[in-house]
Formats: structure tokens, C-alpha cells, sequence
């Protein structure tokens, strides 16, 4: 057996034993892109310029927090940089009105809504693949169905031999998740901002933490305002 056909029977072994993108060529993971969160502090704390392409990163908090607006600014980043970006809405609280001040363009935005989480999640799949978008968004916040492991795990290998970035909003903690992540956000409000009485948006710490623990955990403060794209 030439030593090529040998390399391919030994490769093909592991991948059958450990699953698919076990191994993969060195070169895409130094070629790996980031997608910039809109916020250059929170860009420079995460050490890469963004959210990297074949990762899982999850963005965590509460509503009002501002981890929507986060995911948001993203994706408006990402079709400044590709053009094309999914979002998958399971708990169907994708807001137009805020996406467009977030500065995303709604015609270049992929909106996902299926009656089963698994049928998105398949579509969501597919979308990675084709590397049909720079960056998915999977929005899990008030979705009472929990997913498993083995879900995640599907994701993040489809993420991982492509050039898509994988956002994860979710409002609570996921242990299942977080085992699967590449980057963890935590977002959590400290304080509101006002215009006069008006709320326009809110001060929040970001906590962030990364799968590889010689990387030191960073907190980030923002100062977030809703629907626009300033700091």
C-alpha cells in the first residue's frame, strides 16, 4: 500500500471511529477569519478580532442585556465583510425595526422560522456547509425545548470544516452547550442609560471565557444602545 493510500485508510479509521473533522488540515486553522462583534473593545478582549469562522461562540444574558444587540451588530458586520449572514428565529423575536438600526440590511439577511427546532437546525446545518452565509445566528432565547449534546456537537462539526461563523443566543446556561463551545459571552446588565427619561439602552459587563484555559478570563464593559451602532 503506497504511503498515500495508507495516510487516506489511517484518516478514514480515525473519522470512523472519532467522527468527522477529528483531523483537518492545518492550514484552515491558520487561515480562520473573524467576524467583528461591532464593539472594537470586545473584539480586542476576545484576542481573535471577533467571532472566529468554524467556531460555536454563544452569546448569554437576559433580555435587555444586550446580547441580541450584540448578535445584531454582528451580523451587520458580517454582510459588510460577505454580504449574506442566517438567523435562526425559534422563539420568533427577530425585530426588523432594531435589525435595520443595528445597521443590518434585511434583504441579505437569511431569516429561518420552521415549526420543528430540528428542521431549522437542519436547515441551519446545510446553511453551513454550502458556506452559503459568513455567519449563522442561532437564537435559542425563550425556547423552552433544550438540546442535546449530541445537537450541538453536529453543529460545531459542520462549523468546523467550514468559513462560517456560528453565533448561539441563548438566555440561560446550557451545560451541554458550553462543553461544545469554542467562546462563552456572558452578558450581564449593570446599569440603564437614559435620554432624558427615555431607557435608550444599557451599561453591561461582558464576561468572557474561551475553551483553552491558559487564555485569561476578561470582563468587558459596554455601553450598549439599543437599535443604533455607536458605543
Amino acid at each position: 500500500m503506497k504511503r498515500e493510500e495508507k495516510l487516506q485508510h489511517t484518516l478514514w479509521e480515525i473519522e470512523k471511529k472519532w467522527g468527522q473533522g477529528t483531523i483537518h488540515s492545518a492550514a484552515s486553522a491558520a487561515t480562520r477569519r473573524a467576524v467583528s462583534t461591532g464593539f472594537d473593545t470586545l473584539d480586542d478582549a476576545l484576542q481573535s478580532g471577533g467571532a472566529l469562522t468554524g467556531q460555536i461562540t454563544v452569546l448569554m444574558g437576559i433580555p435587555t442585556s444586550g446580547a441580541t444587540t450584540c448578535a445584531y451588530r454582528t451580523i451587520a458586520k458580517a454582510q459588510a465583510q460577505a454580504g449574506a449572514a442566517a438567523y435562526l428565529d425559534f422563539g420568533a423575536s427577530f425585530d426588523p425595526d432594531v435589525a435595520v438600526r443595528c445597521g443590518i440590511v434585511l434583504p441579505h439577511l437569511l431569516l429561518v422560522r420552521t415549526e420543528q427546532i430540528d428542521d431549522g437546525l437542519q436547515v441551519g446545518r446545510d446553511i453551513v456547509s454550502a458556506n452559503a452565509a459568513a455567519l449563522l445566528v442561532v437564537d435559542l432565547s425563550g425556547c423552552a425545548t433544550a438540546l442535546s449534546r449530541q445537537t450541538y456537537e453536529r453543529l460545531a462539526d459542520v462549523a468546523l470544516r467550514s468559513d462560517c461563523a456560528v453565533l448561539v443566543v441563548i438566555d440561560r446556561d446550557d451545560a451541554s452547550l458550553k462543553s461544545i463551545a469554542h467562546t462563552w459571552l456572558t452578558f450581564e446588565r449593570q446599569t440603564w442609560l437614559k435620554n432624558g427619561e427615555r431607557v435608550c439602552g444599557c451599561h453591561t459587563h461582558v464576561l468572557v471565557k474561551k475553551d483553552k484555559p491558559t487564555i485569561k478570563i476578561a470582563v468587558v464593559p459596554l455601553d450598549i444602545t439599543f437599535g443604533e451602532t455607536v458605543d
